[in-house]
């Protein structure tokens, strides 16, 4: 098999490539012509929510795993006597319906009879075709204890809307108890034909990834291969070194980084005023009057539409399911509209705690034994006290924790890889403008207090990846290091585009960087807040950064992390005007207000000025506040956010 076409096979299949030298074949288009080959899958696991099901009890029927003869596979559970039906599965070109039949180990041995496995196609005109029919009794026939793998071509059914239906049956004592039955892995796989209609129009993909530090990344000098893909992403791009959140946490921030306003003038800032004012612009909201089709696929919590969010977007998918479950969405998406022009936007919790990466991202950066009694590198933080969504309890290595992190970034790589592939299957990977980055960081565990973020204003909370692509190969290959804000996203999208600047707009287009990496900005200062402490703000320079006092009672704040009684939290919370000396302290540890003083006085000033400024332009704004159901509680429970 030809290595491209091989590479590819791995993506679509779901195998994980752990090598960042096969990387760069992901990034091709399929050959010119008048036609486009897409290949099509439809899953039936993944449909089940969706499928008819006739049953004795509810709990016959399920999604769920068997092992047999030591092979693990997913199956769709179906005790007999059932039916599963799906309906209105489009069959296209070179259709073959795969999948495998087998009876439970542990049922193999007990009183059971056998199992009849069905497959019944019902065509448009409702006549009904039995296209697979097998019956295998484990107990009586050893050689029935295996995977049964079936295909089964379905090329006459061409053009046509079907109905599949899976059906079990008892044997012939019609004794079920232990018919144990399973489909394992059900999928159609076909080919869709799409005609395509010339010159392709340049569209937007804007992707967030929740919680995301730039340090854990290949691209900024991680040396973890935690980000193969998004390593490659940069190399086709501009890639920017020090690009600045305005808030530490995801509602501001992101609203932000769509509006190009500081957190104090949208007001989406707390949770006590958290909804956009309609009178605000936002991205999608240009990009819409200028032709574009807009949709976004988030993961809810704090970006569900009722903050605001879905302003400008003809379509806001804000069910969540996380990034297997978006990333299909996304790519469904574009499948269906990437002839057309548009504007997508994609955001993930998935690197967001409680960190549980799936096998085998969980273990994949880990060598040790993460409980072992010996270990007390995680003492100090579990007297302390953290978010109790973090599930930590009986960890005692604080490398375990730090590789669970790095496992949910390697995933989402790895999921990214695939949407990048498939934007190459479209050809519209060298024609879209994608951008890349995140809402803000993460603390693992410095500054001693802290595991998450919300609060506190160190670069770890507040410094991002950010990484441009522009379409047609312009800028490849740059690399940033002036300092540059997440504001500044829409009025580079729009530059790009060659699209009029929202003169509301308080970021700057950072275009001018992307044509010559050693220009030097003369107003080289990012500004940002955290509402959570009564609006603290920074203001920060390539070299200093300046940290206000926190404006809200210190003890709220400790209850805020829930501390235990053991130590007295205070003492490590730093409730003092800050500075620091990024050049020789990136780590921020040194706090010299005192030894500094004329330095912090400039940026003290310049910090309140700031702070003015946006206090007039934020009076004439209306504030918005929105009642969260008992359903968004928990989601946001489940994220750290509500106690």
């Amino acid at each position: 098999m030809e290595r491209r076409k091989f590479l590819k096979f791995l993506l679509t299949s779901g195998i994980v490539l752990t090598s960042t030298g096969s990387t760069g074949a992901f990034f091709y288009g399929c050959e010119k012509g008048k036609e486009l080959r897409l290949e099509k899958v439809y899953d039936f696991l993944e449909h089940l929510n969706e499928a008819e099901v006739i049953t004795p009890k509810k709990e016959y029927v399920k999604k769920t795993a068997f092992t047999i003869s030591g092979e693990k596979r997913e199956v769709l559970f179906e005790h007999p006597d059932s039916r599963v039906t799906f309906k209105n599965v489009p069959i296209y070109k070179n259709a073959r319906l795969s999948f495998g039949i087998g009876i439970n180990e542990p049922a193999w041995d007990k009183d059971g009879d056998g199992v009849l496995f069905e497959v019944i196609l019902t065509d448009e005109k409702s006549k009904k075709h039995v296209i697979h029919s097998r019956y295998i009794d484990p107990k009586n026939n050893p050689e029935d204890r295996k995977w049964f793998d079936e295909m089964v071509g379905l090329e006459s059914f061409e053009g046509k809307k079907v109905s599949f239906t899976f059906k079990t049956s008892a044997g012939q004592k019609n004794n079920d108890a232990f018919d144990w039955a399973g489909w394992s892995e059900p999928r159609l796989n076909a080919e869709k034909i799409v005609k395509l209609k010339g010159k392709k129009p340049s569209n937007i993909i804007l992707i967030s990834i929740d919680t995301l530090r730039p340090d854990r990344l290949g691209c900024y000098g991680h040396k973890m291969e935690t980000s193969p893909f998004i390593d490659k992403l940069a190399g086709r791009g501009v890639l920017f070194k020090n690009a600045i959140a305005q808030s530490p946490w995801t509602l501001p921030s992101h609203m932000s980084i769509l509006t190009s306003l500081y957190p104090s003038v949208h007001l989406a800032n707390s949770k006590k005023n958290n909804k956009l004012s309609e009178e605000k612009v936002c991205l999608a909201e240009i990009l819409k009057k200028e032709g574009y089709y807009t949709a976004a696929f988030v993961d809810g919590g704090w970006l569900r539409h009722k903050f605001g969010f879905n302003q400008g977007f003809d379509i806001y998918d804000d069910e969540g399911g996380r990034i297997a479950r978006i990333n299909k969405k996304v790519m469904k998406f574009l499948e269906e509209n990437f002839q057309k022009k548009f504007f997508l936007f994609m955001h993930v919790y998935d690197v967001h705690g409680p960190y549980e990466p799936p096998p085998p991202y969980n273990e994949m950066f880990y060598k040790g034994n993460k409980d072992d009694p010996n270990n007390h590198s995680m003492d100090f933080i579990k007297s302390i006290g953290y978010h109790k969504y973090q599930k930590f309890d009986n960890i005692t290595d604080i490398n375990y924790v730090k590789s669970l992190y790095a496992g949910e970034i390697r995933y989402v790589d790895n999921e990214l890889g695939k949407l990048f592939a498939k934007m190459g299957e479209l050809e519209i990977f060298d024609n879209t403008l994608l951008v890349f980055l995140s809402d803000h960081g993460e603390s693992l565990f410095e500054h001693h207090v802290y595991i998450g973020h919300g609060i506190f204003l160190f670069d770890n909370e507040v410094k991002i990846p950010l990484i441009i692509k522009p379409p047609k190969g312009n800028y490849r290959k740059r690399v940033i290091y002036n300092q540059v804000e997440s504001i500044d996203v829409m009025p580079t999208i729009l530059d790009l585009l060659d699209l009029p600047a929202n003169k509301e707009a308080q970021g700057k287009s950072l275009v001018k960087f992307m044509k010559n990496q050693k220009v030097a900005s003369k107003d080289n200062f990012a500004f940002g807040e955290s509402s959570n402490t009564g609006g603290t703000g920074f203001v920060r320079t390539n070299k200093w950064k300046f940290i206000s006092k926190m404006k809200i009672n210190l003890n709220e704040l400790v209850q805020g992390l829930k501390p235990s009684n053991k130590i007295n939290l205070t003492k490590y919370i730093i409730d003092e005007e800050q500075l620091y000396d990024l050049e020789n302290d990136p780590q921020e540890r040194n706090n010299l207000i005192k030894k500094e003083p004329e330095v912090a006085k400039k940026l003290k000033d310049r910090l309140i000025k700031w702070e003015e400024d946006n206090k007039k332009i934020a009076s004439r704004m209306e504030k918005h506040k929105i009642e969260l159901t008992d359903e968004e509680k928990e989601q946001l429970k489940a994220l750290g956010y509500v106690q």
